[in-house]
């Protein structure tokens, strides 16, 4: 109402990624700069986008205004992307077989690890023995709930997928997040036990 659009101005943000070829973000000069933490500039979960549009996205640009306009649709954005695409592990097991296909699996679904420490010891990290296999004709099986692939002579169906840890925020151990377990990114702030087994958080130094 008082004709303050946020033009001239420009806003930083961080997030998940952000998708500047969004019609909200094709005026010249919106996007003023991105960069990107991790090499990955894609927003996989769509989080950074929506944020950045509620902020200064702009669909008109008669004056007539749009209800999906920004609240400073006139604003410009410096964007730094921290976010990268996490591939799950496949997890699948029969129950009635050693082996079986997905159709006739008893559970079939994606699934991420959490809570192991760089310095190997590990807490609540299961379903490793559950894990999607790929047979020699490169199909998917499941194995029974208790075997491996190689047990059965088989690969992980996706043997990249991402181990998922627990992150510091500060100096506080129960001011932790989840975090993907990837050192070139995160190794500074993983949470780690120290020599007598206490959880100990450092955001600047590694574990060990």
């Amino acid at each position: 109402d008082a004709g303050i659009n946020g033009t001239g101005q420009v806003v930083g943000s961080g997030d998940s990624g952000l998708d500047d070829r969004h019609c909200a973000f094709s005026a010249p000069g919106k996007v003023a700069m991105k960069r990107s933490t991790t090499g990955d500039y894609a927003d996989h979960s769509g989080h950074g986008t929506h944020v950045v549009g509620s902020i200064l996205g702009s669909l008109t640009d008669d004056g007539s205004g749009s209800q999906y306009d920004g609240v400073a649709k006139g604003a410009s954005v410096a964007f730094t992307d921290m976010g990268y695409q996490v591939n799950a592990t496949r997890i699948c097991y029969c129950l009635d077989a050693d082996t079986c296909t997905p159709d006739d699996a008893h559970e079939n679904f994606d699934y991420q690890y959490f809570g192991t420490f760089p310095n190997g010891q590990s807490m609540d990290v299961d379903g490793q023995k559950y894990h999607a296999c790929r047979d020699t004709s490169g199909n998917m099986m499941c194995t029974k709930y208790d075997r491996t692939c190689a047990y059965e002579g088989m690969t992980d169906w996706n043997p990249g997928g991402v181990l998922w840890n627990y992150c510091c925020a500060d100096s506080d151990p129960n001011n932790y997040y989840e975090c993907a377990h990837d050192r070139e990114t995160n190794e500074n702030k993983f949470m780690c036990y120290d020599a007598s087994f206490a959880l100990k958080c450092t955001t600047d130094t590694k574990c060990s």
